[in-house]
């Protein structure tokens, strides 16, 4: 079982900044493996560009797009995350359910309100965490986006305010460990380079 989950993981060849209907056109003709659902994860450290690309491509899918961030407990929230995300969201749309959960309030700081991410034949899933590597026998898959540390770092201060310079240096040694623990970016099927438009 363990050789089988390997080889599927790595069946696609990896390629570096592909075209949008490249990337459509492989998720559309791989295999649903979340139920009927067909699950693209799209991972990669901070302000690289995630969010973009996202929604780009679920666009183009015709997909429901889910920003994990809703489920992020806070800046110290990440370790907490991929189980939250596979118990409340992946494990009941594979069963045909709609995922549910609480939304964090990031005003205060708080579990917020009840969500739901619901049961569709195209499922595209951003943020950082999502390409953990349990991951693989849900995603039909999976894309890596990448920028420069200071220019990712720049972005985030820009969009989080220069308030939260002490909250990202401490954010970013923690998505490194995690990225290099679960070896995220080599699992990846394509690399989108953040610093550039995808190209149709």
């Amino acid at each position: 079982m363990a050789g089988t989950k390997s080889r599927i993981s790595y069946d696609l060849v990896m390629h570096t900044n592909p075209s949008l209907s490249e990337i459509v056109a492989q998720v559309r003709t791989s295999q649903p493996r979340l139920g009927q659902t067909h699950l693209t994860v799209i991972d990669g450290p901070a302000a690289s560009g995630k969010t973009t690309a996202s929604r780009r491509i679920a666009g183009a899918l015709g997909a429901h797009l889910f920003h994990i961030d809703q489920m992020l407990e806070g800046w110290g929230g990440l370790a907490r995350l991929w189980p939250r995300l596979l118990d409340e969201v992946l494990l009941p749309i594979r069963e045909g359910k709609p995922g549910v959960f609480r939304a964090w309030d990031w005003e205060r700081q708080c579990l917020g309100q009840w969500s739901e991410v619901p049961v569709t034949k195209f499922l595209v899933i951003e943020g950082v965490g999502t390409g953990h590597q349990e991951v693989d026998e849900y995603a039909s898959f999976k894309i890596w986006v990448e920028a420069p540390q200071d220019l990712r770092l720049k972005r985030g201060l820009e969009r989080d305010g220069p308030q939260t310079a002490e909250l990202w240096k401490a954010w970013i040694p923690e998505e490194v460990e995690l990225h290099k623990a679960q070896n995220t970016r080599a699992r990846c099927n394509v690399i989108i380079d953040g610093t550039a438009a995808l190209l149709d």
